[in-house]
């Protein structure tokens, strides 16, 4: 039995096409093939040889070159196979002639063998055959990978010779970014075409090419077919095609990142200057309160340069003690909420300005306070204080003169109707005037002395007319809401209460049941409008008595305050008088 290390192509199962026209030697190199494991296909002549290559696969082919007189030879077979299939061929001769050996290198790199030779040779030459055509297949698979990826790859990709630009190919990338097909310039230099917008770009790739072999980034501008410009980046190597330098590079359009960049730095600009030129002071900071830009208007406000606010703690720009009472509320900013703040700025030269900051949350959790000076607007806050509480003065003592004169007046009437004895009644006439000095003194002793709490005024006129009118033990039930009328409203309502409730003395109540006087005022939102109700117990209204159109002074006065009002009244005389009167709730607040 023969040992492996005897033989190491034993059984390699690989099928070998013989062509050799001497039958005796054609079976003896195939008993020899066949015990190192190989599939042996002998045929006598080229056309058989033909024949088989097209009808059924064989890995190699071991050819005799002189295949007989009149006889297609083998280097001619050889050709004719080579030519439609990719397959190993090693001639077999008897001739060592310079000659027979330049015909072989001419139609294979697989080399020839002497006949003479032996075994060893022979198996050997096979073996080298069958490796030199593994690599040779490697090699066309890499140049098939390298086609697909050059030929279907989205950059643009070339390949130019170095010393001057000569494009020797070029990818469908290339068009479609420039413009220019295979046609416009294979065969061409890059400067034909003027595909540098700056030449001098190109002599910078060769020289770090040179310096370096490869360049990894390399940004330039490339003019288009068309004219245009477009920005690029190159990526290049150096690789050599029969023994001359070229350059393989890629490159990729960075024209809508250059214009996302322009327009980025644009904003960015714009943004600066905004920042710049702010009327507010603007700090941006650390969310631990360090301070890491400021604008030129809070190096005003404070009086530190940009350059000392940098680095420094927000903290240190306000009164430790005032900020320990009203600190810095770093945890409701971070937590995405806006705080606004008045506080006072306490500047370099020891001043407290007050200010007004507004701290929010902005990008990679910094913090940005918009500081507003609030000076000017304490000051006229305070200025308005000033005057308004000189007016309030004014006004009270308006109030109080009007008050004093009413009473003059009032004090007048006393004495007229005094010394007339009993000929002249002048109580209506001196409860008009006392509803009057109530308005006034309301507004006088009320904390709004713009306004009448009209509850309070009504029923105080009430209280002071069934003191002074009648012994009746009159009840007032008063369900009125607490309202707030300016005085040219209040007023007119006081004298149409004075004026029922007088009547109601006079005409209404009877000895032989209870006195009572309702008093009801509201705000009916739906009409937009106030409803005072005035009614009495008692006898009924007289029904002769025309209300609309009376003669009588009191109900006369009574219907021209309702219209002053721009309201309405509306009277029902029975079973006792009841009044309602309507007019704009928009003369009403509720303080």
């Amino acid at each position: 039995m023969r040992k492996k290390s005897e033989d190491k192509n034993a059984q390699t199962g690989k099928t070998i096409l013989l062509v050799e026209d001497e039958a005796v030697i054609a079976m003896n190199e195939a008993a020899l093939l066949e015990k190192h494991g190989y599939n042996v296909i002998p045929v006598y002549s080229g056309e058989a040889a033909l024949r088989v290559v097209a009808e059924q696969p064989v890995d190699l082919i071991l050819m005799d070159i002189d295949l007989g007189p009149d006889k297609m030879d083998g280097t001619e077979t050889a050709h004719k196979i080579l030519s439609e299939h990719e397959v190993p061929v090693v001639f077999l001769t008897s001739h060592s002639e310079r000659e027979m050996v330049e015909r072989v290198k001419g139609i294979t790199r697989y080399g020839y063998v002497l006949k003479s030779a032996g075994e060893f040779v022979l198996l050997e030459s096979i073996t080298m055959a069958f490796e030199l055509f593994e690599a040779h297949q490697r090699i066309l698979e890499s140049e098939e990978k390298y086609r697909t990826a050059f030929y279907t790859s989205p950059d643009s990709i070339n390949i130019s010779r170095m010393h001057d630009g000569l494009y020797v190919d070029i990818n469908g990338g290339f068009t479609e970014l420039t413009g220019f097909t295979r046609e416009d310039v294979i065969g061409r230099t890059s400067a034909d075409i003027d595909i540098w917008a700056v030449p001098e770009e190109r002599e910078k790739l060769v020289a770090r090419l040179q310096k370096d072999g490869s360049v990894d980034h390399l940004e330039s501008v490339f003019r288009m077919k068309d004219g245009s410009l477009k920005r690029g980046v190159i990526a290049a190597r150096i690789i050599t095609i029969g023994e001359i330098p070229h350059i393989f590079s890629i490159t990729r359009s960075i024209e809508e990142q250059f214009r996302a960049e322009e327009k980025l730095k644009e904003s960015e600009e714009r943004l600066k200057a905004i920042f710049e030129q702010a009327a507010d002071g603007i700090l941006i900071g650390r969310n631990d309160g360090v301070i890491t830009d400021a604008n030129r208007r809070i190096a005003e406000l404070s009086g530190y340069s940009r350059e000392e606010l940098i680095g420094s703690n927000i903290a240190e720009l306000f009164v430790p003690e005032v900020l320990q009472a009203n600190p810095l509320r770093y945890d409701l900013v971070l937590d995405g909420k806006t705080v606004q703040r008045e506080r006072e700025l306490h500047t370099k030269d020891d001043r407290r300005l007050p200010i007004v900051m507004n701290t929010t949350r902005i990008a990679d959790n910094c913090l940005q306070a918009i500081i507003r000076d609030d000076s000017e607007r304490k000051k006229r806050d305070m200025e308005v204080q000033m005057l308004l509480k000189e007016q309030e003065l004014l006004y009270r003592e308006l109030n109080h003169r009007v008050k004093n004169n009413l009473l003059m007046i009032s004090s007048l009437l006393n004495l007229k109707e005094a010394a007339s004895g009993e000929a002249i009644d002048l109580s209506d006439i001196k409860q008009q005037i006392e509803a009057i000095h109530l308005t006034h003194d309301e507004l006088y002793h009320g904390k709004n002395i713009s306004d009448v709490r009209i509850r309070e005024y009504a029923e105080e006129i009430l209280r002071r007319i069934f003191r002074s009118f009648t012994r009746l033990n009159v009840q007032i039930n008063s369900e009125m809401e607490d309202l707030y009328l300016p005085p040219q409203t209040a007023l007119p309502i006081g004298l149409i209460i004075n004026e029922i409730a007088v009547n109601a003395v006079k005409y209404g109540f009877s000895a032989d049941a209870p006195a009572v006087f309702s008093i009801s005022f509201h705000q009916d939102q739906t009409k937009n409008e106030c409803v005072l109700t005035l009614s009495n117990t008692g006898r009924p209204f007289p029904q002769d008595i025309d209300f609309e159109h009376s003669d009588t002074l009191g109900l006369s006065l009574i219907q021209a305050l309702a219209r002053q009002l721009g309201g309405t009244i509306v009277l029902q005389k029975e079973p006792a008088a009841h009044y309602t009167i309507r007019f704009p709730s928009e003369r009403a607040n509720r303080g």
